[in-house]
């Protein structure tokens, strides 16, 4: 006897999560067609969103993209389930046991954020975020979004999540109103938030040049032929 898969229907509590994810996007930037990422949160008991445009997937992304969403909450949940990418993952053990890399850990640590990931090939299990994509990219992106910089790309966003917050109703609520509740649940971002950027040593050239990410870079010539921290704030 084979039973049919049941579905539990999730309810949560105010400031207890959000879900985090990534979306490969294609705007007209300053007149040419550019591949974005859009770094997308989304609360769970409000359903209140964030999403901001990147250049790059990776982990200075990242980093920026969950500091940014907590500051525009006002605060920052529990916890987050994201993905099982490899700016936060080295390697899936077993279960839902993740081997984290050392700067993403110490970065959410810094938050005070614990971070579940969801099952391989199980999207749904983070279908809140999931489904915000397609969402946002509905209306904000078609017809093809253009602007002059990534700035007015993401102030677009910004105007977009604020508007849709006033007018959404969720369970007989305004957005709005259950995101006022959700506030006062969620934890204080830090007086001196964790830096949203990776430390790399590198080394400095005789022609005073630092080679990072396959550019070079010229630096003051005292620091010639010696190791030095290299932020990579992209």
């Amino acid at each position: 006897l084979v039973t049919k898969e049941v579905f539990i229907r999730l309810v949560f509590a105010p400031g207890d999560q959000m879900q985090i994810d990534f979306k490969d996007l294609i705007v007209v930037l300053n007149g040419v067609e550019t591949k974005l990422h859009m770094f997308v949160a989304r609360l769970n008991y409000s359903t209140r969103w964030f999403a901001c445009c990147y250049q790059t997937e990776d982990r200075s992304a990242l980093f920026d993209g969950i500091l940014s969403a907590c500051q525009s909450f006002g605060g920052v949940p529990r916890e987050a389930v994201f993905d099982n990418a490899s700016s936060a993952v080295t390697k899936i053990l077993r279960g839902r046991d993740r081997a984290l890399n050392t700067e993403f850990a110490e970065f959410c640590g810094s938050l005070r954020l614990t971070v579940q990931f969801a099952a391989p090939a199980k999207g749904n299990e983070k279908g809140g975020v999931e489904g915000l994509h397609g969402f946002i990219e509905d209306n904000v992106f078609v017809p093809r979004l253009e602007g002059p910089t990534l700035v007015s790309i993401n102030h677009t966003l910004a105007t977009f999540c604020q508007d849709d917050s006033s007018r959404r109703v969720v369970s007989g609520e305004p957005v709005s109103t259950r995101f006022e509740r959700e506030s006062l649940a969620l934890r204080p971002v830090p007086a001196i938030p964790p830096s949203p950027c990776i430390r790399e040593f590198v080394r400095v050239n005789k022609f005073s040049e630092v080679t990072h990410k396959t550019n070079r870079y010229s630096v003051p010539s005292v620091f010639a032929s010696s190791a030095t921290m290299w932020p990579d704030t992209t």
